[in-house]
């Protein structure tokens, strides 16, 4: 199935469509081919400038924005990415630092959108892709302009935030809750991460241990 789209010059793109990969309020999501997706808003999407500064990042751990697409009206209705493909990754049997090297880059990242001054506002577990070597933010496609001096703070927060919920909603969690019970688990994992805005930290916390299974076992 073909869908057609238009460049900012008017220009007509049939773009081929394969598996629709996820339905969101106002969303979809095809895969196009191995390597790239498209992502099209069923209403106009306000915020363009916002977009195309998104697609100039060129960031490890986030998402590769290759053509932004509009109606025939010249609105912006979608744009294709980089296709992550996703692997059942348990982030708690990883080694530790699977999980300090992927704070460290997404830091990197959220500092990237602050100094464009931009706040990610749909940050969560469902908006990553996790491999065996990376935990990249793909479909975070809520954003805000922010001026202010906190947008720093604010986005490595959500970062932080990020870990804990990818913790929260391991696999190994209900055999932890089980065995270590479910609240004392999620004391832990906060405060790890909520508790903390700085990678290092975290580490000293995690280093004796291979994994943070390990770390939550011992607790």
């Amino acid at each position: 199935m073909k869908k057609i789209f238009y460049d900012e010059n008017g220009n007509s793109i049939d773009i081929g469509v394969r598996d629709l990969l996820k339905k969101g309020i106002g969303t979809k999501v095809y895969k196009t081919s191995d390597s790239e997706c498209l992502k099209i808003f069923t209403n106009p999407f306000d915020d363009l400038d916002m977009f195309k500064t998104l697609a100039k990042l060129d960031v490890d751990n986030f998402y590769k924005i290759t053509k932004l697409l509009y109606d025939k009206d010249n609105n912006f209705i979608a744009y294709t990415a980089k296709f992550y493909q996703k692997e059942d990754i348990d982030i708690l049997t990883m080694p530790i630092d699977y999980t300090i090297e992927n704070m460290k880059r997404l830091y990197i990242v959220s500092d990237m959108l602050s100094d464009n001054k931009i706040e990610i506002e749909d940050l969560h577990h469902e908006n990553v892709i996790l491999n065996s070597k990376d935990i990249i933010i793909i479909d975070a496609d809520r954003y805000v302009s922010n001026i202010g001096e906190d947008c720093r703070e604010y986005n490595r927060r959500c970062i932080n935030s990020l870990f804990n919920l990818l913790y929260m909603v391991s696999p190994s969690i209900n055999f932890l809750s089980n065995n270590n019970g479910y609240l004392d688990c999620m004391k832990y994992i906060r405060e790890l991460f909520i508790k903390e805005n700085n990678p290092d930290i975290v580490y000293k916390k995690l280093c004796k241990y291979k994994r943070p299974f390990d770390y939550l076992r011992d607790k």
